[in-house]
């Protein structure tokens, strides 16, 4: 069963919450021998001893001006009166834009080792570090400030060859233990590649979709500014490498480049003002 759930909370208000994947035997497989039963065992002996299931726990702490600044990170604007419910905390719709809660897993990879402790070393260095790919899944209502807790593993590990790719797995539960959010990271290590680890992902890590062959349904264009990425950068993710030009050149890069999770929160602002009249 692969599920993220604290092996360390047992208050009966956590294991309520948890439920229904403690008891999920969707992924449970069937063993006809002592000798599957052994062999099973013995790869769940390899993996603790390894460490393939220690879980990461982290709070994050938000509210209405952490919205609000987020909004402005992804080019919402008062010139645009639908944006005001976003960007105006008395607006009688005040919402939190929903790619905002890709956060609390970006800030538990940012604060623990859970990306590094996958690789071989041990350890990898920021510089180094690039995000690849994207899951998030709201799960309730989500409130427009609150204490949230964010549990994480490492789900896969895939070798590259110019580097390393870690997949990350966050959920995220408000203090009465409902799970509001989930997500999927794909993080790219530049240069950790070539341990002899295997190529492919494994079944749970989320398939790239591919656009339909076709033309759009619709289109808009939004422009960013040339602070785009200094403002963005104020709703958590400090990484240099999208504000420091020599820091940005030890990497190889060197142009200053925008946050991708930036460009996703332009993409989903554009989804809901054509699809779903804003309402998040």
């Amino acid at each position: 069963m692969r599920t993220s759930i604290d092996q360390t909370n047992t208050s009966p208000e956590y294991v309520q919450s948890v439920w229904g994947k403690i008891t999920d035997m969707t992924d449970a497989k069937h063993l006809d021998t002592i000798g599957q039963a052994s062999g099973a065992l013995l790869e769940v002996l390899e993996k603790l001893k390894e460490g393939k299931f220690e879980g990461y726990e982290d709070t994050f702490k938000y509210n209405n001006k952490d919205l609000i600044l987020y909004a402005l990170g992804i080019g919402s604007s008062v010139k645009n009166e639908n944006d005001i419910k976003f960007l105006y905390e008395n607006h009688p719709e005040f919402s939190a834009i929903p790619t905002y809660f890709v956060l609390p897993g970006l800030m538990l990879s940012m604060t623990t080792n859970i990306v590094g402790s996958a690789l071989p070393s041990g350890n990898a260095e920021l510089s180094n570090i690039l995000h690849g790919e994207q899951y998030l899944e709201i799960c309730d209502d989500i409130p427009t400030s609150g204490t949230l807790t964010t549990i994480g593993k490492v789900f896969d590990v895939m070798d590259k060859g110019s580097g390393a790719l870690v997949v990350t797995n966050t959920d995220t539960y408000d203090d009465s233990g409902r799970l509001l959010v989930k997500n999927q990271c794909s993080t790219f290590i530049v240069g950790a590649g070539n341990f002899g680890g295997k190529k492919t992902p494994i079944i749970g890590v989320v398939p790239i979709v591919n656009p339909p062959n076709r033309s759009p349904d619709a289109t808009c264009q939004y422009k960013t500014s040339e602070d785009q990425a200094a403002l963005y950068r104020l709703s958590g993710d400090l990484n240099p490498l999208h504000i420091d030009s020599d820091f940005a050149a030890i990497a190889g890069i060197m142009t200053l480049i925008l946050h991708g999770l930036c460009s996703l929160g332009f993409s989903v602002r554009a989804v809901l003002a054509q699809y779903a009249n804003n309402n998040v």
